[in-house]
């Protein structure tokens, strides 16, 4: 199986939970081309196609014999402690922001987006210029880990997942702790403390977990757990050769014994790239191309051409677009059908 069910299944037995596996199988593949559709509907335009499996698997979660007052969702750990970097390819904004952020100014791909909106490029420039502007305002520095943490953590994480809380809460109530204003509290405290970590493009990986184990060092049920294989004391030894050496310590045989015997690699949990070139094929054809409500604003030509890419990543964004202006002509009042 894939590795985000192994995992999980391992986890659940060391905590004693029962474990109960929903399958994106064949019953998720038929349903798939109304399920992108109603992931739009229900997040309220904040997800993309793409999300698809989330009204699915709450859907499930929902139908289950136990009732289920409450999700308690671990997302968002690993950018809320600080386990990630945003010279790191970070998902949650795109490339061009990432760039933007990093130097300080608004990085646009003329080539592309001249192609994409023709006519419209520089009023597409003047809302970038406008947005960019807003977050200088808003969060200051944008050379600054402070600012980005602040934009990430006030702006970007509540849009990012505000499309799951939206779909989740059609069927169970959702709840995010590592959103919580004391986590956050600490994180900020933590993340900001040391003095290597204000360098935000190059942060020292015995940086990144730094809040994962102030959090469990707090509690003596659980000092004795490791953080990504390491003991605590690792992460405090402020010395990088020390803290490699732990890691060469406890990390170095298994990382061996993975190289002498590997193993096939695991599927993946969500083929997105499978599924948009065949079970999605149709539905696409119908979303991007020169004749949909998005052509007014974008390039016909390029929508046409954008199809036959192979583009995966763009082709989500701009389908989600069409379905968001589908929507809005249909007064949201139901998913479109995409068939």
């Amino acid at each position: 199986g894939c590795r985000d069910i192994t995992k999980a299944v391992e986890l659940a037995q060391k905590l004693g939970f029962r474990h109960v596996t929903i399958p994106l199988d064949e019953r998720f593949l038929e349903n798939l081309p109304d399920l992108i559709s109603e992931s739009v509907y229900l997040s309220g335009g904040m997800d993309n196609i793409n999300r698809a499996s989330l009204p699915y698997v709450y859907r499930a979660i929902s139908k289950w014999e136990m009732e289920i007052p409450v999700v308690i969702s671990g997302i968002n750990s690993c950018y809320a402690g600080g386990s990630r970097s945003i010279s790191r390819n970070v998902a949650m904004i795109s490339h061009h922001l990432r760039q933007s952020l990093m130097e300080g100014r608004p990085v646009i791909d003329e080539e592309l987006f001249g192609s994409m909106f023709g006519r419209y490029f520089p009023d597409f420039q003047d809302r970038i210029q406008t947005a960019f502007d807003h977050i200088l305002s808003e969060y200051g520095d944008p050379s600054s880990i402070h600012t980005y943490y602040s934009y990430e953590t006030y702006e970007v994480l509540p849009k990012y997942f505000g499309g799951e809380f939206s779909t989740a809460n059609n069927f169970v109530s959702l709840r995010m702790p590592l959103l919580d204003p004391d986590f956050i509290r600490l994180s900020c405290q933590t993340r900001f403390g040391s003095p290597e970590n204000i360098r935000w493009k190059r942060l020292r990986l015995e940086s990144r977990y730094a809040l994962h184990a102030l959090l469990i060092r707090h509690s003596r049920d659980f000092e004795h757990l490791a953080i990504h294989g390491l003991p605590l004391k690792a992460y405090s030894c402020n010395r990088t050769y020390l803290f490699n050496l732990y890691r060469l310590a406890y990390e170095g045989p298994r990382k061996i014994g993975s190289v002498l015997h590997r193993t096939a690699t695991a599927p993946p949990t969500e083929d997105w790239n499978r599924w948009h070139r065949e079970e999605l094929r149709g539905q696409l054809d119908r979303v991007i191309n020169g004749d949909t409500l998005l052509a007014r604003y974008m390039e016909p030509d390029f929508l046409e051409g954008l199809r036959e890419s192979g583009d995966n990543h763009l082709s989500k964004q701009v389908a989600t677009a069409e379905v968001i202006l589908r929507l809005i002509d249909d007064s949201w009042r139901r998913p479109v059908d995409l068939n």
